[in-house]
């Protein structure tokens, strides 16, 4: 990794272990940054389901005090980086929400992705840095821990990103409408993992699954860990389960809404505790699109 990455993935502050179940849609904690540089970003990746088109966004924010200067809309791309904030489609100006609660934005026309996927990019008031709860702690946006799902990614420049661990995601949620009539539609280019080059989204559409399915796990038998792939032909939500062969839960590996396109998780030989499992055969099954799939996974320690 080099050294522009270590700096962005330097600044993330997590919120302190506070418990925030009791405030209006479950959320983890608040996310912030630390330094904010003028251009400093947090992103969450959107998928947009067929037929449908993205009416607004809500998002769970910090700060009532303090409003986002910008709101951005960018086309999204799979296995990219968002692209530079100049490729925005949909651009909101001081964009304000509630001390600890959910915001609302509503665009002025729907929008929609050739891709499927959307980033929402908010801009941080500039050197404002995050440094408690609520009204006068700075601006911050809840994230929930979830497996898997959609992207979220940070920026020290609005230039150059990095995506945030994978088992966490920001409180940013879409209002979607039913696609019909007029709608913007996000040009989808990312960037690639070292900042350069991009990728149109011809070129997405041209390499979409044309089925979803279940690939098999490489390796197999594992020991312990091993790579699960699985290929989407749409976005839509999607859970990867292990099972042992009497049927009993073992552990999830993926529980959300994903974009389309081809993906993979690994499971390490644990259970949802994160404890070793024996040596044995297992049952992975992927349910999506309507259908299940299921292969049988052998464990060697």
């Amino acid at each position: 990794m080099n050294k522009r990455a270590l700096y962005v993935l330097g600044i993330l502050l997590l919120a302190p272990g506070t418990s925030y179940s009791g405030l209006v849609g479950s959320i983890d904690g608040i996310l912030g940054l630390r330094p904010v540089g003028d251009r400093s970003c947090l992103a969450q990746e959107i998928v947009i389901p067929e037929g449908q088109a993205l009416a607004g966004l809500r998002w769970f924010h910090n700060d009532g005090t303090l409003a986002f200067p910008q709101l951005l809309l960018l086309g999204g791309t799979p296995s990219q980086l968002p692209g530079g904030l100049q490729l925005a489609g949909v651009e909101l100006t001081n964009v304000r929400g509630p001390s600890l609660g959910w915001g609302e934005v509503s665009f002025r026309e729907p929008v929609t992705s050739a891709s499927g996927l959307a980033v929402a990019v908010f801009v941080l008031p500039a050197h404002a840095e995050r440094t408690g709860d609520g009204a006068s702690g700075g601006p911050g946006i809840g994230f929930r821990r979830q497996l898997g799902g959609p992207r979220a990614f940070v920026s020290a420049d609005g230039v150059f990103w990095e995506q945030m661990n994978n088992g966490f995601r920001l409180a940013v949620e879409p209002v979607l409408e039913p696609l019909g009539g007029t709608a913007t539609l996000l040009s989808s280019r990312g960037s690639s993992p070292d900042g350069v080059g991009v990728a149109p989204v011809e070129a997405f559409a041209a390499s979409a699954p044309s089925e979803t399915r279940l690939l098999p796990a490489t390796p197999n038998p594992s020991n312990p860990s091993t790579a699960i792939g699985f290929e989407l032909r749409r976005p839509g939500e999607i859970r990867i389960q292990i099972f042992d062969l009497a049927g009993r839960h073992v552990r999830t590996l993926a529980d959300g809404v994903w974009p389309a396109g081809r993906h993979s998780v690994t499971w390490s030989g644990t259970d949802d505790r994160e404890s070793p499992v024996a040596s044995s055969v297992y049952l992975v099954r992927l349910e999506a699109d309507g259908r299940n799939w299921t292969q049988r996974l052998a464990l060697v320690r």
